[in-house]
C-alpha cells in the first residue's frame, strides 16, 4: 500500500514538473556607447601678496652712495650751482591704491655764487654749503600684458631736514632755484632708479609662471587607488594691484579644466603661459568631477545575495524561484537577466534606466519593465507573469549605495587641496562642496556614476618679493 503511495507521489511530481511551461526568449543585443565627459571650466585664485617691507629693504640695499652729481656751473643754462646728493638715510616706501609713494632723505653739497664781467673785468664769487632735504615721489603702476609693470613718477612734495646757508655777505642764491634744479635731478636720476628696483622686486611674469607650470603637473591624490588631480589651465587674467599701507594685493585667476584622473599618472600639461587679460574682479569656483564605479560583476553578487533561490507567489497557485541572474547594458540601458524555474521555465530580461539618485547617493534602475521580447513571450504563455506585479518585486532589490566611495574619494580630494605644497613654494588649498550628479555611463564592464564636486580652490606662491 506504501508502496503505490509512493509511485503515485513520484508520478504526480513528474506530471507536474512536465506541466510547466517553458517560455522562449530573446537575448538584449549587448552595446555600449563610448562617452566623452569634460569637465566644467573651473576659476583658480592665486593671491598676490607682496610685503612693503622687503621692497623697502631692496631699494636701500641698492639705492646708496652718491645719487646724483654735477660738476659743472653752466648746466642747467648757466645756474651757478654744483651739485652732489647722496642719500641721508633709507628711503621709506608706502602703497595706497595703484601708487607707491617713496619717501627720499637727500643729503646735498651745493656750490654756487656767481660771475659776471663789467668793464672787461671778470668778477666771480662761490661758496659751499651742506644741507639735508626729504623729497616724496609717487610713482603710478600699471600692468601690461607681458606681465610687466608700467610706472610714471612725479614728485609730490619735499620738506626739509636741515635748511642750507645760501648767504654769503651781499650774495644769497634763492631758495627756489636750488629746490627747482634738486627736484628735477632726482625726478630724471633718482626717480628712475628706484623704479627699476621696484619692477626688479615685483618680479611678476616669473611669479605667474612658476604657478602656471606647477599647476599643470598631476597632482597623485590616492596612490592606493591610483587617483590623480589634473588641472589644464587655459586662460589667465588678473585684478590691478592695489596697495594699502604695507601691502601690495592683486589677485590672478586661472581659468581651467580640473579632473580626477584614475588610473596611471597622466602626463603633464606643457602650455606656455599666456598673454595677461586684466578684470575687475577674479572668480573662484572650482568644478571638478568624480567617478564611482559599480561593476557589473558586483551588482550581479549583491543582487544574487538578496534573491537566488527564493521563491515568489503569484495568483496563489502560481509560483517561480529564481536560479540566476546576469547584468549588462544595451543601447544606453541596463538588462538584467532573470534565470528561474516554477510555474515556468526559462530565461525573461528586464530593462531600466540607471539613475543616480542624489539624496541616497545610489544607483536605481528607473522606470524598470519587461524587455519588448519577454513581454511578448510572457503574453503568450504566462499572461500571469506579464502584468507589473513581478517587475515591482525586482525594482528594489536594484538599488545600489555608492555613498561611502564617494565620501571616501571627495575625502581623499580635499586631502589633496588641504595645505598641500605640491612644489617649492607653491601651496594648494581648496575646499569642496555637495555632489551634484551629472549622468550614469554604461561601461563594457560597470556603472559608472559621474558626479560634480563644486568648491575652492587657491594657489599660493611663496617668494614674489624675495
Amino acid at each position: 500500500m506504501l508502496r503505490i503511495k509512493f509511485a503515485a507521489l513520484i508520478i504526480a511530481s513528474l506530471f507536474s514538473f512536465g506541466c510547466a511551461k517553458k517560455i522562449q526568449t530573446t537575448k538584449p543585443t549587448e552595446s555600449y556607447v563610448p562617452k566623452e565627459y569634460k569637465p566644467e571650466l573651473s576659476s583658480i585664485a592665486i593671491p598676490v601678496d607682496i610685503d612693503i617691507a622687503k621692497i623697502q629693504a631692496l631699494v636701500n640695499k641698492n639705492v646708496a652712495g652718491l645719487l646724483y652729481e654735477d660738476n659743472d656751473l653752466n648746466n642747467n643754462g648757466g645756474d651757478n650751482l654744483m651739485l652732489k646728493v647722496s642719500k641721508h638715510s633709507d628711503i621709506q616706501i608706502s602703497a595706497q591704491g595703484d601708487q607707491i609713494i617713496y619717501r627720499v632723505p637727500l643729503k646735498v653739497w651745493l656750490k654756487g655764487g656767481f660771475k659776471k664781467e663789467a668793464l672787461g673785468v671778470a668778477l666771480a664769487h662761490y661758496e659751499e654749503t651742506d644741507f639735508a632735504i626729504a623729497i616724496t615721489l609717487s610713482t603710478k603702476i600699471a600692468l601690461n600684458t607681458a606681465w610687466g609693470i608700467n610706472t610714471t613718477t612725479e614728485i609730490k612734495s619735499h620738506e626739509w631736514i636741515e635748511k642750507p646757508n645760501l648767504k654769503w655777505g651781499p650774495f644769497e642764491i634763492p631758495l627756489n632755484t636750488v629746490v627747482d634744479v634738486l627736484i628735477k635731478s632726482q625726478k630724471d636720476k633718482v626717480g628712475p632708479l628706484i623704479d627699476d628696483q621696484i619692477k626688479s622686486a615685483i618680479n611678476l611674469k616669473k611669479y605667474v609662471n612658476d604657478a602656471w607650470t606647477t599647476i599643470q603637473q598631476p597632482i597623485t591624490v590616492s596612490p592606493e587607488y591610483k587617483t590623480h588631480l589634473k588641472i589644464s589651465p587655459t586662460e589667465i587674467f588678473m585684478t590691478s594691484l592695489n596697495g594699502n599701507k604695507n601691502k601690495i594685493n592683486a589677485t590672478i585667476g586661472v581659468k581651467a579644466y580640473t579632473e580626477a584622473v584614475v588610473g596611471d599618472v597622466p602626463a603633464a600639461g606643457n602650455s606656455a603661459l599666456p598673454a595677461l587679460k586684466l578684470t575687475k574682479n577674479a572668480p573662484n569656483n572650482f568644478n571638478i568631477i568624480l567617478s564611482a564605479d559599480l561593476p557589473y560583476t558586483q551588482a550581479k553578487e549583491l543582487a544574487k545575495g538578496q534573491l537566488l533561490n527564493k521563491t515568489f507567489q503569484f495568483q496563489g497557485k502560481k509560483s517561480v524561484t529564481i536560479t540566476d541572474f546576469d547584468i549588462y547594458g544595451s543601447d544606453g540601458k541596463v538588462i538584467v537577466k532573470v534565470d528561474m524555474i516554477g510555474s515556468i521555465n526559462g530565461t525573461i530580461y528586464l530593462s531600466g534606466v540607471p539613475t543616480y539618485n542624489a539624496t541616497t547617493q545610489s544607483i536605481t534602475f528607473e522606470n524598470m519593465d519587461f524587455d519588448v521580447n519577454s513581454k511578448s513571450a510572457l503574453l503568450k504563455s504566462a499572461n500571469w507573469l506579464a502584468h507589473d506585479k513581478f517587475v515591482k518585486i525586482m525594482q528594489p532589490y536594484f538599488t545600489y549605495s555608492l555613498a561611502e566611495q564617494l565620501k571616501e574619494s571627495k575625502s581623499m580630494m580635499q586631502k589633496a587641496m588641504t595645505n598641500n605644497r605640491v612644489a617649492k613654494g607653491v601651496l594648494l588649498n581648496g575646499k569642496l562642496g555637495d555632489l551634484a550628479p551629472r549622468e550614469i555611463i554604461l561601461t563594457q564592464s560597470s556603472l559608472k556614476a559621474i558626479v560634480d564636486v563644486k568648491g575652492t580652490l587657491g594657489v599660493t606662491v611663496d617668494g614674489l618679493d624675495q
